[in-house]
C-alpha cells in the first residue's frame, strides 16, 4: 500500500504543529511507500517556547545546538518498528536510545522524500530538526558520514507511532523544541532504497550558445546558461573567461553574458563549473570573436559574405572602430 505524510507548520501557544495525512492504497501486501514532506518555513521566531534547552556542542558536532525551533533550517526522518528491518540501525541521545530502518538524513525545509515501509502497525515516524551552514543540509547515503563541523545535533521535535493499513489514516504530529538530542548514530548500508529517495548524481547541460564553437562580432554581447540537476546540496556555479574570472564576463548562478571588445579578438574559452560540495562538473565553449558582422558569423559552412568598402592595409585601422571597411574571412 502507499502511505503519504504531508505537514503543514503553524504556531500553537507554546508548539508548532504539523498536521499529517496519510493516505494508503493497496500496492502489495508488505509494503507501503511513505512520501513526507517537510516544513517548507521555519517556525515564527516569535512564537513562546514552553521549555528552553541547554545550548552546548558535542562530540562531533560543531554547532551549538537549536533553543528554539526558529533556528531549525534542516530536517532528518526516521522510522523504526518491531520488524528487523525497521529496527537495523540505532542512534544514542541524551535521553537513552531508539532503533529504526527506513531514514533519510538529511532534507532541506519543503523537500518531499520517499521511504519504502513495510506496512503494519507499530510503525514509528520521528522527525528530528537541526540547524546547518556551508551547504552541510543535504542527504547523506548510509555509511557516509555528514559534516558534522557545519551541523548541530539533531533534536527530536516529533515522535508518533501509526498503523499502516489499506486505505485512509489520518496522523496528527506536534512538534516542540526537546531535550533530547541525538550524539551519534549506527547506520548499516542496508538494502538498496532503504536509505530513501537518494538524488541522482550531479549534471550539466550546455543550453546556450547551441553550437561550439561560436563566433560573434566584436562589440557584441554573447548570453550563456546551462541547465544542472542531480547533485546533493545547494549548487555552487563559477563562470571564467579563459582561466580566470573577468569583469567582461558577468555570471549568475545558471546564466552569464560575455560582453566583448577589441582585446578579445581570437580565440576565447568560456567556461562553468558547478559543484554540490562533493561533486563538480563543468562545460566550455570556444568563443571565436572576429570583426564581421553578425549576419556573416551565423551563415553556414559553404556560405560566402562580402563587405563593401576599402580595407586599407597598413594604414592603422582599429578593427573595433572600423569594421565596414573591412572584408573579413571566419575562421
Amino acid at each position: 500500500m502507499v502511505g503519504r505524510l504531508l505537514s503543514q507548520k503553524y504556531a500553537i501557544f507554546f508548539a508548532v504543529a504539523l498536521m499529517a495525512s496519510v493516505g494508503c492504497t493497496r500496492k502489495s501486501d508488505t509494503s507501503s511507500n511513505l512520501v513526507i514532506q517537510v516544513p517548507s518555513v521555519s517556525a515564527n521566531s516569535s512564537a513562546k517556547i514552553s521549555e528552553s534547552v541547554s545550548s552546548q556542542t558535542s562530540g562531533n558536532w560543531g554547532l551549538n545546538d537549536s533553543s528554539t525551533l526558529s533556528e531549525i533550517n534542516c530536517y532528518a526522518v526516521m522510522i523504526g518498528g518491531p520488524e528487523s528491518d525497521l529496527n537495523r540501525q540505532s542512534c544514542e541521545t541524551t535521553l537513552g536510545g531508539f532503533k529504526f530502518g527506513p531514514s533519510v538524513v538529511f532534507a532541506q525545509p519543503g523537500t518531499q522524500i520517499a521511504l519504502a515501509v513495510s506496512s503494519g502497525s507499530g510503525r514509528v515516524i520521528s522527525l528530528f530538526g537541526l540547524r546547518s551552514i556551508n551547504g552541510a543540509c543535504k542527504f547523506v547515503p548510509e555509511g557516509a558520514s555528514p559534516q558534522f563541523a557545519s551541523l548541530s545535533r539533531p533534536m527530536r521535535l516529533a515522535r508518533k507511532t501509526v498503523e499502516l493499513v489499506p486505505g485512509d489514516v489520518t496522523v496528527s504530529l506536534t512538534a516542540a523544541v526537546s531535550n533530547e538530542f541525538i550524539k551519534t548514530c549506527t547506520r548499516d548500508g542496508g538494502p538498496p532504497g532503504n536509505g530513501g529517495s537518494a538524488p541522482g548524481p550531479l549534471s550539466l547541460t550546455p543550453v546556450s550558445p547551441s553550437s561550439n564553437p561560436y563566433r560573434v562580432s566584436v562589440g557584441d554581447s554573447l548570453n550563456f546558461s546551462v541547465s544542472a540537476s542531480g547533485g546533493e546540496g545547494s549548487l555552487t556555479y563559477t563562470w571564467t573567461l579563459n582561466g580566470s574570472p573577468n569583469a567582461a564576463l558577468t555570471g549568475s548562478n545558471s546564466s552569464a553574458t560575455f560582453v566583448t571588445s577589441g582585446s578579445f579578438l581570437g580565440d576565447n574559452t568560456v567556461s562553468v563549473s558547478v559543484t554540490d560540495g562533493t561533486t563538480t562538473v563543468s562545460n566550455s565553449w570556444t568563443i571565436k570573436v572576429n570583426g564581421y558582422s553578425a549576419a556573416c558569423n551565423g551563415l553556414m559552412a559553404g556560405q560566402i559574405c562580402t563587405v563593401l568598402g576599402v580595407a586599407d592595409v597598413g594604414n592603422g585601422a582599429i578593427i573595433a572602430n572600423e569594421m565596414s571597411r573591412l572584408k573579413i574571412q571566419p575562421q
